[in-house]
This record gives C-alpha cells, structure tokens and sequence, in this order.
C-alpha cells in the first residue's frame, strides 16, 4: 500500500506532541512516550513512572511499573 504523506505531516506531528499533554490533564488521564531507551507514564500531577517490560521470544509476556 502506498500512501500519500501530507506535506505538512512534520508540523503535524508537533501539535499533536503539544497538545497531547494539555488533553490528557484535562481529562485526567496519563501520556505515554519514549524517553531515551525507555517509556515513561506522567500523570496529570506531574509523577512520572517508567515501564519496565520484559520480553520473551518477540512477544510481552509481562510488564511491571516502577514510580519514582
């Protein structure tokens, strides 16, 4: 499948980054993105937890959160 890419996708992909974080605090919820090598969870109240996944043959076979 061959898909046109919007000649604005890059920008777009930038608002979505800001605007992301304003929504998930207004509704309370949590963002999740990468940081590093690492996923980080951050909460509306500024905590950040890291998910730490452990992998088995290609597939998650479990995940376990550490806060900080």
């Amino acid at each position: 499948m061959n898909m046109k890419v919007p000649d604005n996708f890059n920008e777009l992909l930038k608002q979505t980054g800001k605007v992301a974080p304003e929504e998930a605090k207004k509704h309370n919820t949590y963002i999740i993105y990468k940081k590093g090598n690492q996923f980080v969870r951050e909460y509306p109240n500024g905590r950040i937890s890291y998910i730490l996944y452990e992998l088995s043959r290609e597939e998650l076979t479990s995940a376990q959160l550490m806060v900080f």
